[in-house]
């Protein structure tokens, strides 16, 4: 698709209508001294291929700058506009506070205003004048008209006037000059004033801004938006009068507002942007290329006997040669030459940003010469082009591959139609993401490029081995002897029909390839060896060097030494490999020893294969240990082979509490009995020696050594 941007302004009105304000609106600005007459006009009424000169204003300061910027104000852009008021333009600033609202320039008349509105006295004029020469066959501007004098003193003697007199080439009117008003009722020949224009008469067009609520403006009532134009001729030179003032009295203040970049004569420019790469014509993708193409539209023997320059300007957040190619602020269509094209690439920066944009601005030819045209590019950030082919490897390792096979060109990240086809085969084009292929015995390779638009692209390949591989392998292992130790090995002899081979180890527990045909010093865990032809066919063969469990104390009991030696321990290990030896530092070789003292002892184990164990263990001393006897108190077993202890009475007893202390005197159990019993069960008590300790309220009542066995 391509992209006309033609600015052509014809003899229609445009209008704005706005609803009435809220009552939460922000006041307009106003500014007086930032701005001379000029800049107002040249820098902010004035837009496109307009030349003025000769600019002139009455004094009084009845003229300056306004921003409607964040108001409920129709005219509410940030760059704001000009105003021109019958008294101080700052008397325009909202809210409304008031329906009178009024000062004095003492400027006097203007006999045009004087002239329309006839039998009025004129007070206070603000008029503004300057000489221009438009590039079109029309001129236009917009503005609003508001006065405090709404809308009490509609239909009376003081009724505001304003009016916009436009005199030069072909025009003919009863004002100054020859000029006629083009501050008309939009499709009527009535000057906009406010018996014309108001709740009763042509109210479509007016806004009651009522006093008390907060309005962005003061003035009581204004028009909505219009908009003044008239025919001309393109490069004739043209005068226009902008005047307002009171009529009747020089109390009640009016204004007009002038929305900036609104005067405009228009002009006819062709920017044309073409069907893009991929994407629509507001969009480049990095990575792509495009063009604009800059035409004549005057194509006339005439024309093209001159050399137009065309100037351009770029704004946009995207940034030029870095983001996308560094282009001219201006070029040459050459004198006989109907069009110039500029090129320009959005960079691959291999960032991922958000969307960005550049625009581009066409700024030639003033005056009479080509107009302002202005257009925006999207750039989208690059897509990693995902591109391959499929299958990429087919062994055929151990039978007859097929006569044909095919293979498929594919894009994750690209649709079919960007994309192009290359094969090594000799096929390519835009629809060739297939090709079959008839492979030979051996080692086959096939090649794709895939390329999208933008000239990005990607190579991948397609392998097919054809192989009847036939290999053994014999092996002989030997096994780890104690837990975690690396000392297994393990001896492989390849044996096959299509020598040479190469033979690795994979170590499944690190994964670390070894080649090698005899490993030692390998540790427990799973193998595999692969045996691999000369084609790259290979056979995997598993092998697990086992690990014994870890050799370790299951159960040592140990019995105090109540005195003379009389401390026994039993070891009971788990794990290693069976049948196993003891060896104790107090002498004994067996599972069991006595005539253990008190104090600390060692015990090793030894299994099968040699491995061994060490475990450090204390013989406690009972030999201090008194008990406290009972006869109305028995404890039934002791010893013990299950923890259950029967504790009986000589008659019925509570409030009793009763602990089991181990050999260091440490609590390992306690309960209480709080109501009347003569017998109590005392279980879940481990193996070993303890002190039955049992309490009343103010003494021991039972202190008694109780054991506990398997």
């Amino acid at each position: 698709m391509k992209k006309l941007y033609t600015l052509f302004i014809g003899l229609i009105f445009s209008i704005a209508l706005i609803a009435q304000e809220g009552p939460k609106s922000a006041p307009i600005t106003t500014n007086t001294t930032t701005y001379t007459i000029t800049q107002l006009i040249q820098d902010v009424l004035i837009n496109g291929c307009v030349e003025v000169t000769n600019i002139t204003v009455t004094s009084g300061g009845g003229y300056g700058f306004f921003n409607g910027g964040g108001t409920t104000f129709p005219f509410n852009e940030t760059d704001g506009g000009i105003m021109i008021a019958s008294g101080a333009i700052s008397n325009a600033v909202g809210p409304n506070t008031s329906g009178s609202l009024g000062s004095t320039l003492s400027t006097g008349s203007d006999p045009d205003l004087a002239l329309l509105i006839p039998g009025y006295t004129i007070n206070d004029a603000t008029v503004i004048q300057f000489d221009f020469v438009p590039s079109s066959d029309t001129i236009m501007f917009e503005y609003i008209f508001g006065s405090e004098e709404y809308p009490e003193w509609v239909g009376s003697s003081f009724n505001d006037v304003f009016g916009f007199f436009l005199s030069g080439p072909g025009i003919s009117g009863p004002y100054s000059g020859g000029a006629i008003n083009i501050a008309l009722i939009p499709g009527t020949s009535l000057p906009v004033t406010i018996d014309n224009v108001n709740a009763g008469s042509y109210s479509t067009y007016y806004i009651d801004n009522t006093v008390g609520s907060a309005q962005a403006c003061q003035y009581d009532g204004y028009t909505v938006p219009l908009t003044a134009f008239a025919i001309v001729t393109a490069c004739e030179t043209y005068h226009i009068k902008l005047a307002v003032g009171d009529a009747g009295d020089s109390a009640y203040d009016s204004g007009v507002f002038f929305r900036a970049g609104s005067f405009d004569s228009g002009g006819n420019v062709l920017m044309e942007n073409p069907d893009p790469i991929y994407g629509d014509n507001s969009e480049i993708f990095e990575g792509c290329q495009n063009y604009y193409v800059f035409s004549r539209l005057d194509t006339s023997p005439a024309a093209l006997t001159d050399s137009i320059q065309v100037f351009l300007s770029y704004g946009g957040d995207a940034v030029m040669g870095s983001d996308y190619t560094s282009l001219p602020t201006s070029i040459w269509i050459s004198a006989g030459e109907i069009y110039d094209t500029i090129f320009f690439e959005a960079f691959e920066d291999g960032v991922i940003e958000d969307l960005e944009y550049f625009t581009i601005d066409l700024l030639s030819g003033c005056p009479c010469s080509l107009e302002s045209v202005s257009d925006t590019i999207w750039i989208i950030d690059y897509v990693v082009f995902k591109a391959g082919v499929t299958p990429h490897l087919l062994n055929y390792c151990n039978g007859a591959a097929p006569d044909s096979v095919m293979i498929e060109a594919y894009s994750d990240s690209h649709p079919s139609d960007f994309l192009y086809y290359q094969w090594s085969t000799g096929v390519s084009g835009p629809t060739d993401s297939i090709i079959w292929v008839y492979p030979s015995p051996g080692y086959n390779v096939y090649y794709a490029t895939i390329s999208d638009l933008c000239e990005n692209n990607v190579t991948d390949s397609c392998v097919i081995i054809v192989s009847d591989l036939s290999a053994s392998a014999v092996v002989s292992e030997s096994n780890a002897l104690c837990h975690d130790d690396c000392l297994g090995e393990m001896h492989v002899t390849a044996a096959g029909d299509s020598p040479p081979f190469s033979l690795s180890w994979y170590f499944f527990v690190s994964g670390t390839p070894a080649p090698a045909i005899d490993m030692t010093g390998l540790c427990p865990g799973f193998y595999s060896l692969k045996i691999t032809d000369v084609l790259g066919c290979y056979r995997l063969f598993p092998f697990v060097i086992n690990d014994p469990d870890l050799l370790e104390m299951d159960e040592l009991i140990v019995t105090p030494d109540y005195g003379a030696c009389s401390g026994t321990a039993w070891a009971g290990p788990t794990g290693g490999t069976a049948p196993y030896s003891y060896t104790w530092s107090a002498g004994g070789s067996t599972d069991y020893v006595t005539g253990l003292c008190f104090g600390m002892h060692t015990v090793t184990i030894t299994d099968a294969n040699g491995c061994t164990y060490t475990e450090v263990f204390s013989v406690p001393n009972m030999v201090n240990v008194g008990e406290i006897e009972n006869s109305g108190i028995s404890v039934y077993p002791n010893p013990s082979n299950n923890g259950n202890f029967l504790i009986s009475f000589d008659k019925d007893f509570n409030n009793v509490s009763i602990d089991v202390l181990d050999v260091s005197g440490k609590i390992v159990k306690c309960e209480a009995v709080l109501q009347d019993k003569n017998t109590y069960l005392l279980t879940g008590i481990s193996n070993g020696v303890y002190m039955l300790r049992i309490k009343s309220e103010n003494e021991v009542i039972l202190l008694q050594r109780i054991v506990v066995t398997e």
